[in-house]
């Protein structure tokens, strides 16, 4: 069922009432490409803004290109990932409202799930976690192996939401590891 019709039927998008995360993807700088996205979201705009004291029933973020020219149009609901690369944070320059957190697994962590996590990966994702609390968003983790050690490690580290190419595995991994 599509998002905007559950939400009409039910009043919410998932069944606890927390914020489905829509992260959005322009892989191009492509200004004309971010102006159309802006006019499509507009038409859902019931979906991205919250309703008295509670969150909205969808998170929108952008995860990719986005312009940082001060004259372009943001919707007070569209947000942006603060990517941490190693251990600096990037992507606030533009000022933009934060929507996640979010780290690349085989770029700045790169633990294998075997022996003891090195500290480095541990003080990397702690400064990300910190970060994305700062902000009061998820972290994302992405580029993860599918190991059920590794995701052991991500949520125990306070991870919310980890990127995978493997949704049957993962599922099954998540499932296993859920009390």
């Amino acid at each position: 069922m599509p998002l905007r019709e559950r939400f009409r039927a039910c009043g919410f998008v998932l069944s606890d009432s927390s914020s489905f995360f829509l992260n959005i993807e322009i892989k191009e700088a492509d200004s004309a490409a971010f102006r159309h996205l802006v006019t499509r979201l507009r038409a859902f705009e019931e979906l991205f803004v919250p309703a008295a004291s509670a969150a909205p029933p969808v998170r929108v973020t952008l995860v990719g290109w986005w312009p940082s020219n001060a004259d372009t149009t943001w919707p007070s609901y569209l947000r942006v990932q603060a990517v941490f690369d190693r251990s600096i944070p990037s992507g606030r320059q533009d000022s933009l409202p934060v929507g996640l957190v979010s780290i690349d697994y085989g770029k700045s962590l790169r633990w294998s799930g075997r022996g003891p996590v090195p500290a480095t990966a541990t003080g990397r994702l702690a400064a990300a976690r910190e970060s994305a609390a700062a902000d009061g968003v998820a972290l994302r983790v992405h580029h993860v192996p599918t190991s059920e050690t590794v995701y052991r490690w991500l949520l125990g580290e306070g991870v919310t939401l980890i990127g995978t190419t493997d949704l049957r595995r993962t599922e099954s991994i998540l499932q296993r590891l859920q009390p």
